[in-house]
């Protein structure tokens, strides 16, 4: 009875990439996963402050008033 060897060792050459091509670019895509989620994490912050600064911005050229249609008044020139 033949015995069938189970470590067959893959050939990168049949491929077309060597051994430290294929280690380089998964180094890059799990570099890219990371920085993927890390921005994703940080949207809902990056969010927020974008808002507060328009906010912040806008109450400077309002006075820090907001508008109110029962209380506010337009008077045209």
């Amino acid at each position: 009875m033949k015995k069938i060897n189970c470590r067959t060792k893959t050939n990168f050459k049949t491929f077309g990439l060597s051994r430290k091509t294929a280690a380089s670019t998964l180094e890059y895509v799990v570099l890219i996963a990371i920085i993927v989620a890390a921005l994703m994490a940080m949207q809902f912050y990056l969010r927020r402050a974008i808002c507060g600064s328009f906010r912040s911005t806008a109450d400077t050229f309002g006075q820090g008033r907001q508008y109110e249609p029962s209380v506010t008044t337009v008077t045209e020139n």
